[in-house]
């Protein structure tokens, strides 16, 4: 985990807040990547083709359906800001040039031919956004929350509404495969042409329980009758070490990631003391959700298996 903290003097109450409303969110985001990210890749070192199958499918459509329009309604907010400052200018060129650059890695992993070419694009995928988060968090959030010209809390708004109006496109957008969150590159049509497609095992008319294969994966291999969305499989707990993360973001990483996580599987949690607020939270958040259970209890570390039930 990568992300720090960094105490920001904002120049209005509202942009103070609508600071930590995008640190929390982009915790929240890195969670749920590196979720995902660790689940593919225990699967694939286990050797479990169909978990990985299934494990590749979830990040691709997160990264469809929330990184990738997070990353173009940004542009059109908070990066359009920094662009007007000289002192944030040519870091936000370079955080676009980087929007592309994960573009490209989801890209790449939609088409992953293997649990191995899948898993590296994984890692560098999750590797890069948590620098990516970082460097926005460090730099970019706050130049703009202190420099009274501007409204961070403003562009939070102009934010959210591209968020939603991407997301309200995207159904007759370009090819589910694409990289571009059906925008293109410059948010103005995709140039990807449509010419990829990722299946959502969502889609199967097996209901992710059946032996429909017209949505076969390619990384699923073999001849098995069974589902490739991996709807039996009973995965490993990734693992999630709460104490690198800022002690201000780190609830909201661990809900990030326990959103990533498929009925039947879990996520095992390290912190550095109990986390009995952090549970409430959970369970305030989601009643009945989650099963907890102790595996190690201090007294320097604490160790949990959080687990999403089947049914709540």
């Amino acid at each position: 985990m990568v992300m720090t903290s960094t105490v920001v003097l904002a120049s209005t109450a509202a942009d103070s807040a609508a600071l930590d409303a995008i640190t929390q969110h982009h915790a929240e985001l890195v969670g749920a990547v590196g979720a995902h990210s660790t689940a593919l890749l225990d699967a694939s070192g286990a050797g479990n083709v169909e978990r990985a199958s299934a494990a590749r499918r979830d990040l691709v459509l997160f990264c469809q359906q929330e990184l990738l329009p997070h990353a173009v309604a940004e542009e059109g907010s908070l990066y359009l800001l920094a662009r007007s400052l000289p002192t944030a200018r040519m870091l936000a060129e370079a955080m676009i040039g980087e929007h592309r650059v994960l573009a490209e890695l989801v890209d790449e992993l939609a088409q992953a031919r293997s649990p191995l070419m899948a898993s590296a694009a994984a890692e560098a995928l999750r590797v890069l956004f948590e620098l990516h988060a970082d460097k926005e968090n460090e730099f970019i959030l706050p130049t703009l929350a202190q420099e009274p010209s501007v409204s961070l809390a403003g562009a939070l708004v102009a934010m959210h509404e591209a968020f939603d109006e991407i997301r309200a496109a995207q159904s007759g957008g370009c090819g589910a495969g694409c990289g571009c969150a059906g925008h293109g590159a410059e948010g103005q049509g995709c140039a990807c042409g449509a010419q990829r497609e990722v299946t959502d095992p969502a889609a199967c008319a097996c209901g992710g329980h059946g032996t429909d294969r017209a949505h076969a994966d390619p990384v699923a291999t073999g001849t098995s009758a069974t589902c490739g969305c991996g709807g039996h499989d009973t995965p490993g707990r990734p693992v999630l070490d709460a104490r690198a993360v800022p002690h201000n973001i780190r609830h909201a990483t661990v809900l990030g990631a326990l959103d990533a996580i498929r009925p039947g599987s879990g996520l095992e949690l390290i912190a550095p003391h109990d986390p009995l607020p952090l549970l409430a939270q959970i369970e305030r958040r989601d009643p009945g959700v989650f099963e907890v259970s102790y595996l190690e209890r201090g007294p320097q570390d604490w160790r949990l298996a959080i687990d999403r039930r089947i049914s709540a």
